[in-house]
């Protein structure tokens, strides 16, 4: 079967202007438009509003392919001083939870692993241009943090207590990963 190169062409542009034709329209802003108010109240149930709540925010490389605004709303701040992390060793026969606070080094027993954990978000969110939490129900945890061992490069990454093997702390020995956040009990 002989195939004509303008029906090739025409085949290729054709799937050309479909992919870029399932890109969401998008307004002047950059927002979704929203075609019904159907999709409006799924798009509302997906993202935060840009005023949720008193927050705190720093731009960082956050390891998910390019720069993202952190927002730590204040009320998530207020509630969680720190996090449970689990260290394990990859062949078994040790598994450990450390309570560490947030922006405070702490030794992980003798692994010779060191934590800084930078943040801790109950329910993971992430957009476009930020990171935050969708309120502060424990529903997708996640912290920031930073792993250090001597003479090595450091890990500065997010850990997922739902999807551990998501972004994984590469170690040939060690396993570490998120269990929950701690409350404030002040």
């Amino acid at each position: 079967m002989k195939i004509n190169k303008a029906f090739c062409l025409f085949l290729v542009l054709a799937m050309i202007d479909v992919g870029l034709s399932c890109k969401p329209p998008t307004t002047p802003n950059n927002a979704p438009r929203q075609s019904s108010p159907q999709a409006k109240n799924n798009m509302d149930a997906a993202q935060p509003p840009m005023t949720m709540m008193p927050s705190s925010e720093k731009q960082m490389g956050d390891g998910f392919h390019g720069n993202h605004k952190l927002v730590v709303p204040d009320e998530i701040s207020k509630l969680y001083s720190g996090v449970k992390i689990r260290l394990e060793k990859k062949q078994g026969g040790y598994s450990e939870v450390f309570d560490v606070q947030i922006d405070k080094d702490t030794k992980l027993g003798d692994s010779g692993l060191t934590v800084n954990v930078i943040t801790f978000l109950p329910n993971f969110f992430m957009d476009r241009s930020r990171i935050s939490s969708i309120g502060t129900d424990p529903l997708n945890p996640a912290c920031k943090i930073i792993i250090r061992e001597s003479g090595k490069q450091d890990f500065n990454g997010w850990l997922f207590a739902k999807m551990p093997e998501v972004h994984a702390f590469p170690h040939e020995v060690w396993k570490i990963s998120l269990v929950s956040g701690i409350e404030n009990t002040r």
